[in-house]
This record gives C-alpha cells, sequence and structure tokens, in this order.
C-alpha cells in the first residue's frame, strides 16, 4: 500500500527546496557529480518514499541537488534563474515520484524533469532565433550526412574538457559557463548532458528524445562552438 501525500506535504516540499536553493551548502557542490552513486539504493529511496518516509524526499535531494544546479546553471546563465529551476525540478520531482517505475534511473529521470523544466521557461521568454550556432550554414539539416562520418565518433577531437581545470580556474569556468548558456537551446543542452554530466550518448538520446546520430551533429557543433567561445576569451589550446 502506497501511503498518500497530502497537498500540504508537497507545499512543504516545494518550501524546502527554496530554502536549500539559497543554502551555502549548494552552492559549494554546484559542479559536482555523486561518485558511484548505486541505482539499487535510488530505488530503495523511491520505496521508502512511498511508504511515507519524507526523509528519503531529503536524501534524493542532497544526492542530486548539487549537480542539477550545475546543469541549470550552465543551460540559464544566471543563478537566480538557476536557482528557480531547481525548485521548480524538485517540486516536481516530489510530486510525481511515487509514479516513478524505474524504466530508467532515477538520475536519468530527475535530469528529464529538470530539462523539460528549462525548455518550459524558454517557451516562456521572448522568441529568440534559435537553429542554428554561428559558423554553420542555415539550410543544413541535422543529420549525419551533414558532418563528416569520423566527428560522429565519441571520440571527437574537436574538444577535450579537463574536468580538474573546470574545478581549479573559476576564470576559466566562469567563460566556460557564459559559452555554454550563449548557445541556442538544442545545443547547450545536449552538451551539457554529455560532456559535463556524464551521460551516455544513448542515455541522452533518451532523455531528449531524439536519435543518437542527431546527438552526435549537436555535440559536435556545441564543441566547435564552444571551443572557440574559448578561445576569444581565454587561452586554450588545441
Amino acid at each position: 500500500m502506497v501511503s498518500k501525500i497530502s497537498p500540504g506535504k508537497v507545499k512543504a516540499a516545494g518550501r524546502a527546496a527554496r530554502e536549500r536553493a539559497k543554502g551555502s551548502i549548494i552552492k559549494k557542490k554546484s559542479f559536482e557529480k555523486p561518485v558511484g552513486r548505486d541505482a539499487r539504493a535510488d530505488l530503495e529511496l523511491v520505496k521508502r518514499f512511498r511508504e511515507g518516509d519524507l526523509g528519503a524526499f531529503d536524501s534524493i535531494f542532497e544526492t542530486y541537488s548539487g549537480p542539477l544546479l550545475g546543469f541549470l546553471t550552465r543551460m540559464c546563465g544566471d543563478p537566480e534563474d538557476a536557482k528557480e529551476g531547481l525548485q521548480d525540478t524538485f517540486l516536481s520531482v516530489f510530486r510525481y515520484l511515487k509514479d516513478f517505475r524505474g524504466e530508467a534511473t532515477l538520475k536519468n529521470w530527475i535530469f528529464k524533469i529538470a530539462v523539460n523544466a528549462c525548455l518550459k521557461k524558454k517557451r516562456k521568454m521572448e522568441a529568440q532565433p534559435c537553429g542554428e550556432i554561428e559558423g554553420i550554414r542555415r539550410g543544413k539539416t541535422e543529420s549525419e550526412d551533414s558532418v563528416h562520418p569520423h566527428l560522429l565518433s565519441e571520440g571527437s577531437p574537436e574538444w577535450t574538457l579537463d574536468p580538474e581545470k573546470l574545478m581549479l580556474d573559476g576564470e576559466f569556468r566562469r567563460y566556460m559557463v557564459q559559452g555554454v548558456a550563449s548557445m541556442p537551446y538544442i545545443y547547450k543542452v545536449v552538451i551539457n548532458l554529455r560532456d559535463f554530466e556524464g551521460f551516455s550518448t544513448q542515455d541522452v538520446s533518451r532523455i531528449l528524445g531524439i536519435q543518437e546520430s542527431t546527438v552526435k551533429v549537436r555535440l559536435h557543433r556545441a564543441r566547435l562552438y564552444l571551443k572557440d567561445w574559448l578561445r576569444k576569451r581565454y587561452r586554450v589550446t588545441d
């Protein structure tokens, strides 16, 4: 028997998420990822939550709020917008966690909610030109034929991120966040999930509901854009 969670508890969770999003702990963990996370541990937390244990939700929040805030900051480019996205994401997680069936990992499911929150926010903003990024000719279709086959491999040589450098070099990280945030949505969401959050091409395909070949093409274009952006603002070697 699944315990019913009252609307009052949903509101309380929303308030808790807002308070946590403002806290210093989140700021310190904004670019961290959960290391060696066991999917079985997540399923156990889901089970406990369904049984009415709200402490399980707290554990899920502590595990994924840091990575999500980093993701949302790079998506939005504005820390306050990112915090708002974090609140919206975890409010939805609280509301719908009882319906989670485990078809995907909990991490993938939560990030898909975050992606939807970003898309919803984007649709509320004024329409902006989106579709092609600087250096890409208009009229090209996003298919495997529009990029040389060797660029569709997982090891595309045009852009390689150095996580340690990103963590230690504040100036580099600031420019990187600005560069990613400046991309059209369809590109920055792919590079965020694939390169910064470490999802596989298959996972990104499933989260976004697009073909793997499209993920690879968009990732290649986003890497080229980011490399050029950083070269103009920071000394970056090939």
